[in-house]
């Protein structure tokens, strides 16, 4: 009997369940939808059951399709998105809510925050930028807006977190999860006091998770969770890591010199580097799941997600058509995009509808619309402003000075050669697309390859799962009309600026 491994990936609107062999190869995958929750401007929530049943779903799917059986699974690992946080009480009941990291209420806060020397202060000991979805901040900001459920608060957990504690009982994250969500000294790989403190969240300290690696078996499989997911009762469950960690182990990222892009409903820009060292000018400086592997981070809510939003407000037609000619509608938005040529089109989009890192009130927008533009140079425009907020990203980076040896693009706009090109296009730079479309899923399942004995170590597994689909080189002809626009894509950000501000002291002054 073959034995598979199963990765978990847990995103904010969608759950994934992905059996591979040790090859790598995708024998089924299934999937579960999540929905959130926003009660108030400005936040992004979840409820505790809701993330639970979307995960048991999603692990059903995989053995209601005949592919897989539950006897043939060696081990399972979980991934997700990260920050953001859920409590329990001591009663493992939820406090509140679930706060996803899309949730930027803390904004004002950390706004405040700059005119001290906190930020600097923290920076020193987690490596990490303050930003309205970091668990630390979201805890900091529960603190002061609503105490009490701070104060009954007994476990801190992420999302991936939650769903192995709801398959094992057992409380535990990682390092590199912990080091991103800005609770870990980056320099010791332990908590630290001192950190807590100046967070004034000492009191936290005990009900923060312990610490195993990312490829170490933490537990078992319930009884009770055996019932909800079809998993066999016992089965080993592995630690698991971030999901941006997932992903890059899933594009065959294992080595300092990689640079991995995961332009997802997040712009993640991984720097993969040997040495830990911290640079203000940077988002974030994180451990990575593999030993000895630090990764330099810039990341901002500013991917995929805006072309979400944007076909489910303003594209009921192609949906329409698509379902009618049996396609995705994402494919004949690509081939509408392959359509609009860079120098034919003076439409602009800033790629903020859920945050940036640019701009701490940073808001989205099209620009420079004139009449005679239709909706195909909007979607043009928008597969730009992401390509564009990624390479703004990938500049600060390649400002470090490190050594660079080669790209992976993965994520949503990896699926589609139209925008894979683009990315290559406006870097400059070849991009090689993993052989993996779930490379989350295939991240977390090498966890649990490893987990069970398969391979020593996470480099292995990855050198025998990840593969290459295909790369695209930059076109040079087109290359000076991308300079241009991207030029002027940035002058655009800093003219915004002072309007953005006034919006969001509206929002405030109406909440």
């Amino acid at each position: 009997m073959r034995r598979l491994f199963l990765g978990l990936d847990c995103g904010t609107s969608v759950i994934k369940a992905a059996a591979f062999d040790d090859s790598g190869a995708e024998i089924a995958v299934s999937a579960a939808s999540l929905e959130g929750v926003s009660p108030q401007p400005g936040a992004m929530e979840y409820r505790a059951e809701d993330l639970w049943a979307a995960a048991a779903k999603a692990l059903r799917g995989l053995f209601e399709g005949g592919k897989v059986s539950p006897q043939q699974v060696a081990a399972l690992a979980p991934t997700g998105a990260g920050n953001g946080c859920l409590l329990l009480d001591g009663d493992d009941a939820p406090v509140r809510n679930g706060v996803f990291a899309l949730d930027n209420r803390a904004g004002a806060m950390i706004d405040a925050d700059q005119k001290t020397d906190l930020p600097r202060r923290l920076r020193a000991i987690n490596g990490q930028t303050l930003w309205t979805g970091q668990t630390l901040c979201v805890l900091r900001w529960l603190a002061r807006h609503e105490p009490d459920a701070l104060r009954r608060a007994a476990k801190v957990f992420v999302i991936k977190d939650y769903v192995k504690y709801r398959l094992t009982g057992q409380y535990v994250s990682d390092p590199s999860e912990q080091s991103k969500v800005g609770l870990l000294d980056i320099f010791s790989g332990q908590r630290s006091r001192e950190l807590l403190s100046l967070a004034s969240l000492e009191a936290m300290l005990d009900r923060l998770p312990p610490l195993a690696p990312a490829s170490a078996v933490i537990g078992a499989v319930t009884p009770e969770a055996a019932r909800a997911t079809g998993l066999r009762e016992g089965t080993p469950v592995v630690n698991g890591t971030a999901d941006i960690d997932a992903s890059a182990l899933g594009a065959g990222v294992v080595r300092a010199g990689q640079l991995c892009i995961v332009a997802g409903t997040w712009s993640i820009n991984q720097l993969f580097v040997k040495k830990p060292v911290i640079d203000e000018r940077l988002f974030g400086l994180s451990f990575y799941a593999v030993d000895g592997v630090y990764e330099q981070l810039e990341a901002s809510a500013s991917s995929t997600a805006n072309l979400t939003w944007f076909v489910k407000n303003a594209c009921g037609d192609l949906e329409a058509e698509a379902q009618r000619r049996g396609r995705p509608v994402y494919d004949l938005i690509n081939e509408i995009v392959a359509g609009v040529s860079p120098a034919s089109t003076e439409v602009f989009f800033h790629p903020y509808l859920y945050g940036s890192n640019t701009k701490v009130n940073a808001r989205a927008g099209f620009y420079g619309l004139a009449g005679w533009q239709s909706r195909a140079d909007l979607l043009a425009a928008l597969y730009e402003g992401v390509v564009f907020s990624h390479n703004h990203h990938v500049e600060k980076l390649r400002a470090l000075k490190e050594p660079v040896e080669e790209v992976r693009l993965t994520g949503g706009a990896a699926r589609s050669e139209v925008w894979s090109q683009m990315f290559a296009n406006v870097m400059g730079t070849p991009v090689i697309i993993p052989r993996a479309e779930e490379t989350g899923a295939l991240g977390a399942a090498m966890c649990a390859a490893v987990g069970a004995g398969v391979f020593p170590g996470l480099a292995d597994a990855a050198e025998r799962m990840a593969g290459a689909a295909r790369a695209h080189k930059p076109d040079a002809l087109l290359r000076a009309a991308y300079d241009a626009r991207y030029a002027r894509y940035k002058r655009v950000t800093e003219l915004m600026a002072p309007v953005w501000d006034e919006l969001s002291l509206s929002d405030a002054r109406s909440t």
